[in-house]
């Protein structure tokens, strides 16, 4: 699979191109769904993103950011000199999610 593709299922793969781009946010102002116009990866754990209001009275637009925080599950091929840290729940547990407490019967 190329960079510029994503897996759909049964094989399948849609151009990044083409993927609808769906509200991530609602507007601040009226509360209607944001339309992302457009996205820049400012590094590959930080991406910016350009929001316009889908309510064409209001008109407001705004930049969100979206960063990775932690790895919940370990993926399966990792890339190479990505440092995303294990979530402190899970590093606590070498990796394992946490156990919940026996109750008494």
């Amino acid at each position: 699979m190329n960079s510029d593709s994503r897996t759909m299922g049964e094989g399948r793969v849609k151009p990044r191109a083409t993927r609808a781009r769906r509200a991530m946010a609602d507007c601040p102002h009226c509360d209607e769904p944001g339309i992302i116009r457009s996205s820049e990866m400012v590094t590959p754990l930080h991406r910016d993103f350009y929001f316009t209001c889908s309510n064409p009275r209001c008109g407001h637009s705004w930049k969100a950011q979206m960063s990775f925080v932690h790895t919940i599950s370990q993926p399966s091929q990792p890339r190479d000199g990505l440092n995303l840290p294990i979530s402190p729940a899970r590093s606590a547990h070498n990796g394992d999610p946490p156990r919940m407490p026996k109750t008494a019967a």
